[in-house]
């Protein structure tokens, strides 16, 4: 009983340092913007992983909310 507790305090300590990290992770999707040619299939890909980390980060927030 008294791990379950732990292992659940420990969860969300680790899904909180998760969610606040995340907005800097958006600032790391613009450095590729100013160093690669930006064709279709890189901006494409980029794309991709900024709606991926958006969704990501509605689903931890969903989940903090819930507990």
């Amino acid at each position: 009983m008294i791990t379950a507790i732990i292992n659940k305090i420990r969860t969300e300590e680790i899904l909180e340092s998760i969610v606040k990290i995340f907005p800097f992770t958006f600032l790391l999707n613009l450095i590729p913007f100013f160093t690669i040619d930006l064709s279709f299939t890189g901006v494409f890909f980029l794309l991709f992983i900024f709606i991926l980390q958006y969704y990501v980060l509605y689903k931890m927030y969903n989940i903090l909310d819930e507990e």
